[in-house]
């Protein structure tokens, strides 16, 4: 039998550049709608829910059909919010689909799912997609992630890694751009928590950096198509824009 697979959609209401984005509009929906909408067609899955610190994302999720859990405001990251609605879960498998993602890239998600049910020796899988610019390379809004020829994730950072020293920049097979979609084994995940935040972890504000701060390998699918995060309100007029001219995403 397959492993059970929940996928959990974490939406905090208290966005520092974006307050109260899960329910900003965006061609007539809130956000958090959208992708809901969007991981519905992620396979294979046997839940999914969106976990929040305030009622009326709750309300919105459950007026549009789906489902929701109240989580306690005091949670740090999102990781630490799926965790905390994974103590209550039947599930080998938990996937964490980020709630600001409305155009994440289902097929990728669903290989990364499929592989996690076969390969059972990886605690944490992620996405990655191909770094292909000088410009992702050095910007700090792109995660880059290093990893090995078993594609383990060896690091996460801002920076622009690895430093060419005496080549200009030119993209590379060992090093991806992360895209923030997790599969856990919900016996790693639920230690999560427990863990101490990472010097890394703290200085990069990536908490990926935890799991392998604590030894805990991480496998890297980085064939996934990157998705625009909506961390602005320029993100938001391009994706409102975006979705209003082609109407739906599913």
């Amino acid at each position: 039998m397959k492993p059970r697979v929940v996928i959990v959609i974490p939406a905090r209401f208290g966005s520092q550049r974006l307050p109260g984005k899960p329910l900003r509009q965006v061609a007539g929906r809130p956000l958090i709608e959208w992708v809901w909408r969007r991981a519905q067609k992620i396979q294979p899955q046997d839940r999914l829910l969106v976990a929040t610190d305030h009622a009326e994302i709750a309300r919105v999720v459950e007026q549009a059909g789906g489902e929701s859990v109240l989580t306690p405001e005091h949670l740090a990251n999102g990781t630490e919010r799926v965790a905390w609605v994974a103590r209550q879960l039947d599930a080998e498998l938990v996937v964490n689909v980020q709630g600001d993602e409305p155009l994440v890239d289902v097929s990728a998600v669903s290989r990364l799912i499929r592989f996690m049910q076969e390969e059972t020796t990886w605690p944490v899988g992620t996405l990655a997609a191909p770094l292909k610019s000088e410009s992702e390379w050095t910007s700090s809004s792109v995660t880059k992630v290093l990893l090995n020829r078993q594609k383990q994730a060896l690091l996460f950072s801002r920076r622009p890694l690895p430093f060419f020293r005496s080549t200009p920049f030119k993209p590379l097979k060992s090093v991806a751009r992360h895209v923030g979609v997790y599969v856990y084994r919900r016996e790693v995940l639920l230690q999560f928590p427990l863990w101490p935040v990472s010097e890394l972890e703290e200085a990069e504000q990536l908490e990926q950096l935890r799991f392998l701060h604590q030894g805990v390998p991480m496998y890297v699918q980085a064939d996934a198509n990157p998705s625009p995060g909506i961390d602005t309100e320029d993100d938001l007029r391009q994706l409102n824009s975006r979705l209003t001219k082609q109407g739906t995403i599913l």
